[in-house]
């Protein structure tokens, strides 16, 4: 986080962002629990060391969220503009997994997965001590995933990413009522 930081130039308070695999001993839960070690509670440990970069919503109001839906409009906006600054420093960045279900692996929070075409590229430019994981994410057996880029993109609150990237469409003054909306399709 302080490599991101740093890069971003920006304390991205509402947003976390961690590699697969690797605990952040600066993570509030982390520090929280005085019995349990952070391999067991540390946000990325739960995954193998992949190249994939974990990134979850901080410091939000509704506690109980555990999913984006469960935000409120002002924490989606604050999350949406730390996401952009964070993923224009990885400039490689092309596909973002939003997980549910059992590959949330217990954490029941917002998260999002995003993989880099030159991961180790783009971690490598975060700074000198910021590692990069070299082992690819794999499918488990019984894993499913959906590629919903059509249903985005044929509903109307979707449509103006054929015309842009989603990071130029984050940017962006937004065409829709609330930042958001992206986020509640209801696909």
């Amino acid at each position: 986080m302080k490599a991101l930081r740093a890069k971003t130039g920006n304390e991205l308070i509402h947003l976390h962002a961690v590699q697969a695999g690797v605990p952040d001993f600066s993570e509030a839960i982390v520090k929280a629990s005085t019995y349990l070690p952070a391999s067991m509670v540390a946000t990325g440990c739960k995954y193998e060391k992949t190249r994939l970069l974990v990134f979850k919503p901080d410091n939000y109001e509704n506690f109980r969220a555990m999913e984006f839906v469960d935000l409120s409009e002002e924490d989606l906006d604050y999350w949406n503009n730390d996401l952009t600054k964070a993923l224009s420093t990885l400039p490689s960045t092309d596909t973002m997994f939003f997980p549910f279900g059992t590959y949330k692996l217990d954490m029941m929070i917002p998260m999002v997965l995003v993989s880099c075409k030159d991961y180790g590229s783009d971690v490598a430019k975060l700074g000198p001590g910021v590692a990069a994981n070299s082992l690819p994410a794999k499918a488990s057996e019984g894993e499913v995933g959906y590629d919903i880029t059509s249903k985005v993109l044929s509903d109307p609150r979707g449509a103006f990413l054929s015309q842009q990237s989603f990071m130029d469409a984050m940017k962006a003054p937004r065409p829709w009522a609330s930042t958001s909306s992206f986020l509640r399709l209801g696909i």
